[in-house]
């Protein structure tokens, strides 16, 4: 079955937030990000889910967003920057292969995920890109945005195989609770002692 172009309208909004994440240096910045990330998912969703079941997946990402801002350190003392552990030109490079892995990967699978390109390219770009994600930090904030982006990947995959509003209730808990627990940690942090 075909799928119109505007599906993919979402997998290239999903492909540039992700790069985003990887690549920004201010924690507004990212959490901006991760807005129009979950906006994007939510968009995902709605091919395949009614506009209700789906918007449950929007507003449990912006309460997410909204715990991570909220409970951030002083700007003051923090100075809201975020410090990369990788040079730019390899996370640039690596972003690309993640990419291209994730295209790939979508390409291939269409037998075991029997869902629209569309669906299986944006989940598994952002399966993809937090993998990077959280294998290029050490800081706790940009592994809570990792882990948050990998749960959305996931859950774009599964709305296409699945219609469960239990399943549905339980990973919205499981986002809220990954992101009360990174804005703890966030919290706890003395500035100056996370490097």
């Amino acid at each position: 079955m075909p799928v119109h172009w505007t599906y993919f309208i979402p997998v290239v909004i999903v492909s540039t937030t992700t790069l985003g994440l990887l690549l920004s240096q201010n924690w507004r910045t990212s959490l901006l990000v991760l807005v129009a990330q979950y906006l994007a998912v939510f968009w995902m969703i709605t091919s395949v889910w009614s506009i209700g079941l789906a918007a449950v997946k929007l507003v449990t990402g912006f309460t997410a967003v909204t715990m991570l801002a909220i409970l951030q350190p002083d700007p003051l003392q923090r100075k809201g920057i975020l410090k990369t552990t990788s040079p730019r030109g390899f996370v640039i490079v690596s972003a690309g292969l993640g990419f291209t892995l994730a295209i790939l990967i979508s390409l291939t699978i269409k037998d075991w995920f029997p869902i629209n390109i569309a669906m299986r390219m944006g989940g598994f770009i952002l399966i993809a890109m937090s993998l990077l994600q959280l294998g290029m930090t050490n800081q706790f904030f940009r592994l809570i945005l990792g882990l948050l982006t990998l749960l959305s990947g996931f859950e774009v995959l599964y709305a296409g195989l699945e219609n469960s509003v239990l399943v549905t209730g339980l990973l919205s808990i499981l986002t809220i609770g990954l992101a009360l627990v990174g804005a703890y940690l966030i919290a706890q942090i003395v500035p100056g002692e996370e490097t």
